[in-house]
């Protein structure tokens, strides 16, 4: 993968990281306010604020997405603004038409398949009687193998790629659709993996030359490096002449020695 380019700030539980595609923050929701996001609105999981993401926008203008940041705490949030027009064209496709009933979207290392039982079947995708939950299938996956065959060991084990491409695993996703994931060729998917890091790197290389709207922090960092600046200009440096000591002081040189 290609290394992405950004800038990060850190100030205790504050990180400012300008990425590609527009900027992530993280930090309590006091200095999310202080800084203009949210201000006066309930955050994710407080009284009277939305359950997982508070949808908000900056003064910039920008769609602003908060939503609470687990590994800085209950007291954490982060806060998603991306920048219009760089949205990545690249990578896994879209669901596409495959069959009536039956969408394809081709990921790295499987193509995947959605779509009722009847229309998979219909689509040869999928023999009449082996999806999940029916008798003698097991209840949540059924993996079938090139050949046909059905796995004979734990239901917990992991068929994941050991019998190569061909390889189907059905998964209920919802009342009546199912997902079909058919593990492609290693070379294929490796291919799919080259594309996208090439892809990646040219996009984020017209992205480095877009120019970048100001920092939504910056009143709040002018401040405190002024706050800074005064203290250290208040600072005065104090000569102390040293103490002479017959015996333990070697005599100091110049007009200061007594």
């Amino acid at each position: 993968m290609a290394a992405s380019n950004s800038t990060a700030t850190h100030d205790g539980l504050f990180e400012y990281r300008e990425l590609p595609w527009g900027d992530l923050i993280y930090g309590t929701k006091e200095f999310l306010q202080k800084i203009g996001l949210g201000v006066g609105m309930a955050f994710p999981g407080e009284i009277g604020g939305p359950r997982r993401r508070l949808n908000t926008v900056d003064q910039r203008g920008f769609k602003c997405k908060i939503e609470e940041a687990s590994y800085m705490g209950e007291r954490g949030f982060s806060a998603s603004i991306p920048f219009p027009d760089r949205d990545r064209q690249f990578g896994c496709s879209d669901w596409e038409f495959f069959a009536p009933g039956v969408q394809r979207k081709a990921m790295y290392w499987t193509d995947d398949f959605k779509g009722t039982a009847d229309d998979l079947v219909a689509a040869g995708l999928v023999p009449i009687g082996h999806f999940p939950g029916l008798p003698g299938m097991r209840k949540t996956r059924v993996v079938i193998f090139p050949d046909g065959s059905l796995p004979k060991g734990a239901p917990a084990a992991n068929h994941n790629r050991d019998k190569g491409a061909g390889t189907k695993r059905i998964e209920r996703i919802s009342s009546t659709l199912f997902c079909v994931k058919i593990d492609i060729p290693e070379e294929l998917g490796e291919r799919r993996i080259e594309a996208f890091n090439r892809a990646e790197a040219e996009w984020e290389s017209r992205m480095r030359s877009l120019p970048r709207p100001p920092r939504i922090d910056e009143p709040l960092r002018l401040a405190r490096n002024q706050a800074a600046n005064e203290r250290r200009s208040a600072l005065r440096l104090v000569w102390s002449k040293p103490r002479f000591v017959p015996e333990f002081n070697n005599l100091p040189p110049g007009p200061f020695a007594r």
